[in-house]
């Protein structure tokens, strides 16, 4: 695409965050113009690096155009936007982050991790407490109980009390509820 375009003398290359076709391509595209600050306005340089600034299935998408059709920087942008602007278009909303579970062989530090991580993510954007209350309301009865208590606290004080109770369930200090249930229907199928 630019094959001609030269860097200025003695600029050293950035390093580029690299973006794999998942998150907010218009935040790449932000932070990828921050990082070229130093060269000017030059919008054939910013086309010809761009390709070093992706990964994966974005570097794939842009390997398969053709650059021919990218006059101006503005046309590779848009072309980048309509590709992966789906990313925050589609991106979760409350309801579903509400709903997301443990998985039975995840621990719940890995649980709470993946569940910021698409909080996040979700549109629109909410505060900490905000966040912290939806984690909270997501839970089993037996974290939940235990877990309104520290509804204020910062999320990682919530995992720390997400931890403990996890670890009372294992140890039988605290009743699995579900153990409970799958117990009582038992029992109350043969009569008893």
């Amino acid at each position: 695409m630019h094959p001609d375009v030269e860097l200025p003398e003695g600029y050293k290359l950035p390093k580029f965050e690299m973006f794999n076709g998942i998150g907010d391509p218009k935040a790449h595209l932000r932070m990828y113009c921050d990082k070229l600050v130093g060269i000017g306005r030059d919008e054939r340089i910013l086309m010809k690096l761009f390709m070093r600034s992706l990964t994966g299935e974005a570097l794939s998408w842009y390997i398969e155009q053709d650059p021919r059709k990218w006059v101006e920087w503005v046309d590779m942008a848009t072309d980048f936007m309509n590709r992966f602007g789906f990313n925050v278009e589609n991106a979760a909303d409350w309801f579903y982050i509400q709903n997301l579970r443990k998985k039975p062989n995840e621990s719940f530090r890995d649980y709470a991790i993946r569940w910021r991580s698409e909080a996040a993510r979700a549109r629109p954007p909410m505060e900490e407490s905000q966040m912290n209350d939806y984690f909270i309301r997501a839970q089993e009865p037996q974290y939940y109980d235990r877990m309104m208590l520290v509804a204020e606290k910062s999320f990682a004080k919530i995992i720390k009390l997400g931890e403990r109770i996890e670890e009372g369930i294992k140890n039988r200090i605290i009743s699995n509820l579900e153990a409970l249930q799958a117990t009582n229907k038992a029992l109350q199928s043969r009569g008893m």
